[in-house]
């Protein structure tokens, strides 16, 4: 039974919508209880029709994050309270406001380009083989690709010419925000599909890539995305989708593949 006074996130166990807000207790240490389980019937006992007005669903829907007698729904709002919670939101109204709309214009993002990306490659591998798949897909969401990858790029660009002497790039306030956070994971996650690859989105958006890269590098950031691996492994395989996860980490062996990272996008906001 959770304390009142801690951090429960509600989440499916990919790494996927969610990953972000679980990303935010992981860059600052913070302990939290990581409440994961499999789709689609993990999230009943937590559903309205089963809880009634005790359930913390709001809209019956996940993420949820639950803290000091409340209960968060919505991607971006989650984020918001969490990182406002964590340190990690700009001192600022305006600044707040700016890091809000980065936030949710990263969840446009994810689901026009991660998602839209993530579910032909997953469908197509098995027609043509994965190489092809990826190929195909890039060529198909170009467009998309770039229009959005372009809106995170003119971000940067204005926010990086604002200071000149800052050599770290951030979204917000020339330092590291919950925006920040949240658009990592968009374009990582991208990239993880493999429809685009590193080197694409160094040469069409090397501050974007630059970014990434210094967010990737941030030493708990880095250790959690080792042991957690790519949303979708660079083989292709299923199994190789085996990753350690639960409040005993090293203990609990819990098991997604990409097939439910697409169901899950109809079950998350």
């Amino acid at each position: 039974m959770v304390s009142p006074s801690d951090f429960r996130v509600l989440y499916f166990d990919a790494p996927t919508r969610g990953e972000q807000i679980r990303l935010l207790f992981v860059i600052t240490g913070t302990p939290f209880e990581d409440v994961r389980f499999k789709f689609p019937g993990g999230i009943k006992p937590f559903k309205q029709a089963t809880m009634g007005d005790d359930s913390p669903l709001a809209f019956d829907q996940v993420p949820c994050v639950e803290h000091n007698g409340i209960a968060i729904a919505q991607t971006s709002a989650c984020m918001h309270y969490v990182g406002s919670q964590l340190g990690l939101a700009p001192g600022t109204p305006g600044g707040d406001s700016l890091a809000m709309s980065i936030t949710m214009g990263a969840e446009e993002a994810r689901n026009a380009v991660f998602y839209g990306t993530l579910i032909p490659v997953v469908l197509l591998k098995y027609i043509m083989g994965l190489r092809l798949a990826r190929a195909l897909t890039g060529w198909w969401r170009k467009k998309r690709y770039h229009k959005w990858m372009g809106f995170f790029e003119r971000q940067l660009r204005i926010t990086s010419a604002a200071a000149a002497t800052v050599s770290e790039l951030h979204f917000v306030d020339h330092k590291l925000s919950y925006a920040d956070v949240a658009v990592f994971d968009m374009v990582q996650g991208t990239l993880d599909v493999g429809a685009y690859t590193g080197a694409d989105l160094a040469k069409d958006f090397p501050l974007l890539h630059r970014f990434v890269g210094q967010m990737r590098d941030l030493p708990n950031l880095e250790a959690y995305l080792e042991e957690r691996g790519p949303v979708l492994d660079a083989s292709g395989s299923e199994a190789a989708q085996a990753r350690h996860h639960g409040a005993e980490r090293g203990e609990a062996r819990r098991f997604w593949s990409p097939q439910l990272a697409i169901a899950t996008h109809a079950a998350t906001q």
